[in-house]
């Protein structure tokens, strides 16, 4: 089972909304058609939210790429700015009845909060950070570099 399915995106959108960008009940296209253009957008959102999210152990929190392993945890503001995502690269798409302004600031909105946490600005409670103990070399851990402003003495 994937991370987010079709229907978890009824939050969000409606589901006709969602037949209508995606053009799921036209015949000229296969029935499958609209699902798989879901499917794209959301593994596009789930590989754009992981891109931020690299310093903590992201099997545990969306599970495996390939749907074997579910996620462990499960992290409500994490799938709602993820749905955000999805909905945002849908309307790409085709707007229809959808107001764009709207959708672009949750999507602006999901991405600041990503961008928040891998600065450490945020630090979402339980996540778990990857296991770095049998490893040489850290991967993902996240690199802090300060710096003290010029100062100008004057005598």
């Amino acid at each position: 089972m994937s991370y987010l399915q079709k229907s978890d995106l009824y939050t969000n959108m409606y589901p006709e909304v969602i037949d209508e960008i995606t053009r799921a009940n036209e015949s000229n296209p296969p029935a499958m058609y609209g699902d798989a253009i879901v499917n794209d957008a959301i593994n596009v959102a789930i590989q754009e939210a992981k891109s931020y999210l690299s310093r903590y152990d992201l099997v545990q929190l969306f599970g495996s790429a390939d749907g074997s392993v579910a996620p462990t945890l499960v992290d409500y503001n994490l799938q709602r700015k993820v749905k955000d995502i999805v909905c945002w690269h849908l309307l790409a798409l085709c707007n229809t009845n959808i107001d764009m302004t709207l959708f672009e600031m949750k999507y602006n909105r999901s991405i600041e909060y990503l961008k928040d946490i891998q600065k450490g600005l945020v630090n979402p409670d339980g996540w778990p950070y990857i296991d770095t103990t049998n490893e040489t070399a850290p991967q993902g851990d996240a690199i802090d570099v300060q710096y003290f402003p010029k100062r100008n003495n004057n005598f």
